[in-house]
């Protein structure tokens, strides 16, 4: 029955696999041209850097026009671009991370609290780009530029304090919460808690930077695993990940990401982990108290089925981290009894 079912009235029967096939073929036939694509377009734009021989930081246009052209290429094609091509691509993402030819320090902090927002979210894709670049498979480790990193993370540390300091901000301008406003703690009418719903300085910074923030985060796992940063890197990268997760006003995705970082170096490097245990206890020691119990747990779960706080998730993160799974095949007990 079941197959006069499927006879159609031409006598013929359907294949859902002969239907299936061609599209395949042809989604298979339009990637690898894509890709083929994408590898041409990117290498014009590498060209017209590296012909260009300039110093000066990256247009903000070729910025985003490399960074896509990167991102599309499939996974193992960024090796293929010749090395000096891409030295030309970091050479030009330098100054946009205030990394410049001189080794001075002093008066970054300064510059930093001069520079606009959007300049600042500019820095942000151009070390998103560069984390890119550097973890992509099979990429030299000179391309790791110790200098380069280090400007990153201080980026992202900085945004990470613009925001604490929205949240802080956005905090003040809701005023008391209703059980303070019961107990007549509210504050007192007229306060300087700004314009209502006119949104802070700071809280427009963080919410320009919040992207690349986010980017970045995302991609320093990646680079861990590369095996090309110095312990104190490392260290650098555990802190930044520690700020992440524990910052005031974290948003959720960079709770998530923070821990992804720490995790990545527990995991990755034995003889740092007691540091890492130490940092991290630190880190929760130094949290403000939360108001409430329902307050501390701000750490979302990746299903949506609940909350709990920052600390057991990282902890637990560094527990699974080091477990070790069976090996496939059969037990331990079944090769002694082969042995024996």
């Amino acid at each position: 029955v079941g197959a006069a079912a499927a006879v159609q009235g031409d006598g013929t029967v359907p294949s859902s696999k002969k239907r299936r096939q061609p599209p395949a073929a042809e989604a298979t036939a339009a990637s690898a041209g894509t890709a083929d694509e994408c590898s041409t377009r990117l290498d014009k734009l590498l060209s017209e850097l590296e012909d260009d021989g300039g110093e000066g930081a990256l247009g903000r246009a070729s910025l985003q026009a490399i960074a896509m052209e990167v991102r599309a290429l499939p996974e193992g094609e960024l090796h293929k671009v010749p090395s000096p091509k891409l030295r030309a691509l970091l050479r030009r993402l330098s100054p946009l991370l205030g990394v410049s030819g001189a080794d001075g320090e002093e008066g970054e902090e300064g510059e930093e609290d001069e520079a606009s927002a959007l300049d600042e979210a500019r820095a942000l894709e151009a070390g998103a780009l560069f984390l890119d670049v550097v973890t992509a498979p099979r990429m030299p480790h000179e391309l790791v530029v110790d200098e380069l990193i280090e400007a990153l993370v201080r980026l992202a540390k900085h945004a990470i304090d613009l925001e604490a300091i929205s949240a802080e901000a956005s905090a003040a301008a809701a005023g008391p919460s209703p059980a303070k406003k019961a107990k007549g703690g509210g504050a007192k009418k007229g306060g300087g808690g700004g314009q209502e719903g006119a949104p802070s300085p700071a809280a427009g910074a963080a919410s320009a930077t919040g992207g690349g923030l986010a980017l970045v985060l995302a991609r320093l796992p990646a680079l861990v695993s590369t095996g090309a940063l110095s312990d104190s890197m490392l260290l650098q990268l555990v802190r930044l990940g520690l700020a992440a997760a524990f910052g005031a006003g974290s948003p959720p995705h960079l709770q998530a990401a923070g821990v992804e970082v720490v995790v990545a170096v527990f995991s990755e490097y034995d003889a740092h982990r007691a540091a890492v245990v130490a940092d991290m206890i630190e880190a929760r020691l130094s949290m403000p108290p939360a108001p409430t119990k329902e307050g501390r747990r701000s750490f979302a779960l990746p299903d949506g089925s609940g909350k709990l706080q920052v600390f057991t998730a990282m902890a637990v993160g560094l527990l699974q981290s080091c477990a070790a799974l069976p090996p496939i095949g059969g037990c331990v007990g079944e090769e002694d009894d082969e042995e024996g």
